[in-house]
């Protein structure tokens, strides 16, 4: 994980210390009550944001809101669950915190906990009733983040419960797809034994084949391959997910794509090949393979010109070479 620049470090330091001051602060002038401190926020609020149990056990006891919010609306348990505090979250439980309470703008604590790949905050909540299809302010679901987790077993957990395998974001874009842009083997395999539709394109028509070709995840590209993904679907632009690969000098995936008797040929919208995309770019190692599996080097896109031209036209003589070999 890359460390954060130490001008960031210091301000949550900061920020921990203050919160910290302003609880003791708010515990020594009311103990045992709904108050909040001087900026308007509910001490429940400041005891989770600060992970001190014992505070937050002893305003519970005294009475205190376990559903308290603050400005943005965020409960105490979408913060402790955010924090990736279990213990906290789990005590807020048994004093009837809403798990599924939450602001519009803000994430559901189930949500939060799938973001820090926490599954024992999601068992948690799974066994306090959580939604588990509830959303973030994105329109995107738990099971939608937890698919792209290297920790499988929360996405298990989530399905388990109940989340619909195949809900879409916004965008159009179910689990899979996010699991196969992140190239996450093993939350493919479950959601696509969950039946999880294979070829769910986007808005934009993007495949979740198209997904991992794009972002060069050649293991998930084969992986969908295998389970009979569409290997020439095209998205709003005509682009397949060779032409895709080829653009993004993806040369494992591109291999994969022929491999599977995708369409060497094809053409998006403005007539590019694969050969042409891979020639504009310099890419000898694309270049090379869509030769080797029989590309044409005649065809032409809408500006009339073929994949040699676009290499001449930029000086790519390592290209140009395997063009005219």
């Amino acid at each position: 994980m890359a460390q954060l620049p130490e001008q960031v470090r210091l301000s949550v330091v900061v920020t921990l210390e203050r919160a910290v001051q302003m609880l003791d602060s708010a515990l020594n002038r009311a103990p045992a009550t709904n108050a909040k401190t001087p900026t308007g926020v509910p001490v429940l609020i400041i005891a989770a944001l600060a992970g001190s149990r014992e505070s937050v056990e002893a305003l519970l006891a005294a009475g205190a809101d376990a559903n308290a919010t603050n400005a943005h609306g965020d409960s105490a348990l979408t913060l402790a669950a955010r924090a990736g505090r279990p213990d906290i979250v789990g005590l807020l439980l048994s004093r009837k915190a809403s798990p599924d309470k939450h602001a519009a703008t803000g994430d559901p604590a189930i949500v939060a906990a799938a973001k820090t790949g926490n599954a024992e905050i999601v068992r948690l909540l799974i066994a306090a009733h959580a939604q588990p299809d509830e959303r973030d302010a994105a329109g995107r679901a738990a099971l939608m983040i937890a698919a792209q987790s290297t920790d499988v077993a929360l996405a298990r957990q989530l399905l388990d419960a109940g989340a619909t395998v195949d809900l879409m974001d916004p965008a159009g874009r179910a689990a899979l797809w996010y699991a196969a842009r992140a190239g996450q083997l093993p939350g493919l395999q479950l959601l696509v034994e969950r039946r999880a539709q294979i070829d769910r394109a986007d808005r934009s028509r993007v495949t979740p084949l198209a997904a991992a070709a794009t972002a060069g995840k050649d293991a998930a590209v084969k992986l969908l391959l295998d389970k009979g993904a569409a290997v020439d679907a095209r998205n709003l632009r005509g682009d397949t997910p060779l032409l895709l690969a080829a653009s993004g000098g993806h040369a494992a995936v591109l291999a994969a794509l022929l491999a599977a008797r995708a369409d060497k040929d094809a053409q998006n919208e403005f007539g590019d090949t694969a050969l042409i995309v891979g020639s504009r770019n310099g890419d000898a190692a694309i270049v090379r393979l869509l030769l080797s599996a029989g590309a044409s080097t005649k065809l032409r896109n809408q500006d009339r010109v073929a994949a040699a031209d676009v290499a001449a036209a930029r000086d790519f003589e390592q290209v140009l070479a395997l063009l005219r070999e």
